[in-house]
């Protein structure tokens, strides 16, 4: 896989997880919310630490399954809690670029059982 496509997903990934870092602090948040965004929080930094060793199945693997838990947490955020929609679009973006990584990494390791 490229640097450029790595990078790309990592900027996106570390965008979300900004975002849900300085929310998850807000003292006006319900513990039901801080548990969805500490759950989130987890998620994008387990991604981030698969997109840095993404050069094995196991890894690919893991960012497939990551990526649906935030899609799935993500849905839960949409919702209970219409004040984090700015969060929750980047934790979607962050979902989406890492399934694209996922189908490029995918197709390059077909392509690379196929030479």
């Amino acid at each position: 896989m490229a640097n450029t496509e790595r990078m790309k997903v990592l900027k996106a990934v570390r965008a979300a997880q900004n975002q849900v870092n300085e929310l998850r602090a807000d003292p006006s948040l319900a513990e039901d919310q801080v548990d969805a965004l500490e759950k989130l929080f987890i998620i994008l930094w387990t991604l981030e630490e698969l997109i840095m060793a993404a050069r094995d199945e196991e890894a690919i693997g893991g960012m497939t399954g990551a990526a649906a838990e935030l899609k799935e947490v993500n849905e839960q955020l949409n919702k209970d809690i219409a004040e984090l929609k700015q969060v929750a679009e980047a934790v979607d973006k962050a979902a989406s670029v890492v399934n694209l990584l996922v189908d490029i990494l995918g197709k390059a390791a077909q392509l690379a059982a196929l030479v």
